[in-house]
């Protein structure tokens, strides 16, 4: 015997949620503007199997226009396929490289894309006020939580419940 639930989540921001569920589900339903700049990469790696994702985000301006996930330990080769298929239009290959990342980062400039090494937990770009605690902490809040606030994120590609799950539940 098979059960179902109808809920109602709340689609406005909680005091602890970086991005309002409602905007998530907006931005990636929105159509995108005609490209307007070359395309952007950037690149969270994982390192382990216990589920942890390396994710491939390709955008041209707030246009996402390419999203992969893998759940595997060493995806250096797939990774490198994957966006061979956009090298010749890619801008810079941001890669967070902490960690497995710097080796990451090694292999994608051995085979030539033009990587931009980010260390996440170093200080923020551009942080005057002392706004952020570190890099991620302004990525996430003054550059991604802002564009999706101010409906400047479209998307070219389907978005999963999963990953709106997990846009959703950035703290």
């Amino acid at each position: 015997m098979q059960a179902r639930v109808f809920s109602e989540f709340p689609s406005g921001e909680t005091s602890s949620s970086l991005l309002a569920l409602r905007a998530i589900e907006v931005a990636s339903t929105r159509l995108p503007p005609e490209p307007t700049n070359h395309l952007v990469a950037g690149i969270d790696v994982a390192g382990s199997d216990d589920g942890d994702e390396t994710v491939l985000v390709i955008r041209y301006g707030p246009t996402i226009v390419h999203l992969r996930r893998w759940t595997v330990a060493d995806v250096r080769g797939e990774v490198a396929l994957d966006l061979s298929q956009f090298k010749d239009h890619l801008e810079s290959v941001n890669v967070d490289s902490v960690g497995i990342g710097h080796y990451f980062c090694l292999h994608l400039e051995d085979l030539g894309f033009p990587v931009v090494r980010v260390n996440v937990g170093s200080a923020p770009f551009h942080d005057a006020e002392n706004l952020y605690l570190n890099r991620r902490a302004e990525i996430y809040f003054g550059m991604l939580g802002q564009r999706f606030k101010d409906g400047e994120i479209f998307s070219a590609v389907p978005w999963t419940d999963e990953i709106i799950g997990q846009l959703s539940s950035l703290r």
